[in-house]
């Protein structure tokens, strides 16, 4: 057996056609090819990052949370200043969406609903809390509502209690 040449180290004249490349993979049986979406041309990709990204901000979330429990008196006026009726409820939810979501992220356990409580806590910080300020002061909330926002979608990925619990299922 000769040795296989990349596609990409043939002159052009003998590169196979995107046809001809599809019509081979077409011939290929479905169950020889495995389908994972979770893998990309690097083998640690998507699993190791959406595993950083949880850990980094689940634990830049938790300090944020652990600031407000002993500042919570300030806290909570703050809330009330917002007009919100239930201010002491709301800023108890607020700390603890931040404290708990961010210890479910770390955890990778139950992310898509931390994600929710942690999204609807950035969406009040940045569009009424910050509303009138400058992007610099928004900046940290609006980064939390963007991975709120990605992990809500994307999932935990592979390195999580929520895919170590569904696979035991």
């Amino acid at each position: 057996m000769g040795r296989r040449t990349h596609v990409r180290n043939l002159p052009k004249r003998k590169r196979p056609t995107i046809r001809a490349r599809r019509a081979r993979l077409a011939s290929v049986p479905a169950d020889s090819v495995p389908m994972d979406p979770e893998r990309s041309g690097l083998p640690f990709a998507p699993g190791w990052g959406l595993f950083l990204l949880r850990l980094v901000f689940g634990l830049g979330l938790m300090r944020h949370g652990m600031g407000k429990w002993g500042q919570m008196d300030a806290f909570t006026q703050t809330i009330a200043a917002l007009g919100f009726p239930l201010a002491e409820q709301a800023a108890w939810a607020a700390m603890g969406s931040e404290f708990l979501g961010g210890a479910l992220w770390v955890l990778g356990w139950k992310t898509r609903l931390a994600s929710f409580f942690i999204g609807v806590t950035m969406s009040v910080a940045v569009f009424l809390q910050y509303a009138q300020d400058p992007f610099e002061k928004k900046e940290t909330a609006l980064a939390y509502l963007a991975v709120a926002g990605v992990l809500f979608i994307a999932g935990p990925g592979r390195w999580s209690l929520d895919r170590s619990e569904r696979n035991l299922s």
